[in-house]
């Protein structure tokens, strides 16, 4: 699959977010292209293996990768697995009766329809891909499953997360274990991972909800107090430091006027003297 995606790179600019859907996409056309070589190709006219690649393909299968898949499908494990595959598909117990229409198209039809915009149940898009073109179960094996997907859904109407537990009436009933890459009754793409992880999340209730939106505006009102009261005592330390400023300045000037006035009357004393003295000189 790496040198699938790498080729698909080099051809087409892929978004990250849509890598995953692309290989399942690219995965599914290598299967069928593997599916037609095995039928068309693996094979001369006497029953024997080819030991070269087709040459209609030889440009990019190299004899190696050939080769790898010829020991493959020729292996006793993987025959008797494709064979078993093969006889299910002739006489399947639930045959799927809308053709090419896959699931996604039959919900879209169905939601149509009815004019809805909810997403349909795996049990209700399961039971109208089984039923022929008149709307009749004709086989038994099918009508077994939809009386029990039907009992089990009237029992569970009393759940308080109904569409949940819709969801998972069709996988109660069969009770076996879904197939790698896909969910029964869901479009391609859907795969138990991804279809589970969503049921596991759940909704949070209105009680919920509303207590969460009284702890954010509890914790809204704490910080628009904070910050007033850190704005009010950044304005108060910057009123103090003002007057701390103005004190320090009229201090400063004060002292200025005594050390003049002082030295103004040092001034007048020695002026004073100096006339005594000359006085007396003069005598």
């Amino acid at each position: 699959m790496r040198k699938i995606y790498f080729c698909l790179q080099i051809a087409f600019d892929v978004d990250e977010l849509r890598k995953a859907y692309v290989l399942r996409v690219a995965g599914k056309i290598h299967r069928g292209f593997r599916s037609h070589l095995s039928n068309c190709y693996l094979k001369d006219r006497e029953g024997n293996m080819n030991a070269e690649a087709p040459k209609i393909y030889k440009h990019y299968i190299s004899n190696e990768e050939w080769s790898a898949f010829v020991t493959k499908r020729s292996d006793h494990a993987f025959v008797n697995i494709s064979k078993a595959n093969r006889e299910r598909a002739k006489n399947p117990t639930h045959p799927y009766k809308k053709s090419h229409m896959g699931y996604a198209r039959l919900q879209q039809k169905l939601l149509q329809d009815t004019q809805s915009d909810q997403p349909l149940g795996r049990h209700i898009l399961w039971k109208e891909a089984c039923v022929n073109k008149d709307g009749v179960v004709d086989n038994e094996n099918v009508q077994k499953v939809i009386e029990l997907c039907e009992n089990l859904e009237q029992s569970s109407k009393n759940q308080v997360d109904n569409k949940a537990s819709c969801r998972d009436i069709l996988g109660k009933v069969f009770n076996v274990p879904e197939y790698s890459g896909r969910v029964r009754g869901k479009e391609f793409g859907v795969t138990p991972k991804s279809y589970y992880s969503q049921e596991k999340r759940q909704n949070p209730s209105n009680e919920e909800v509303l207590e969460k939106l009284k702890f954010l505006s509890e914790q809204v009102a704490l910080l628009v107090k904070t910050n007033k009261d850190k704005q009010l005592s950044d304005q108060l330390q910057h009123e103090i430091q003002m007057e701390s400023e103005n004190a320090s300045c009229n201090i400063g000037l004060k002292s200025l006027s005594e050390i003049q006035t002082k030295s103004k009357g040092n001034d007048k004393k020695i002026s004073r003297n100096e006339s005594v003295s000359g006085k007396d000189s003069i005598q």
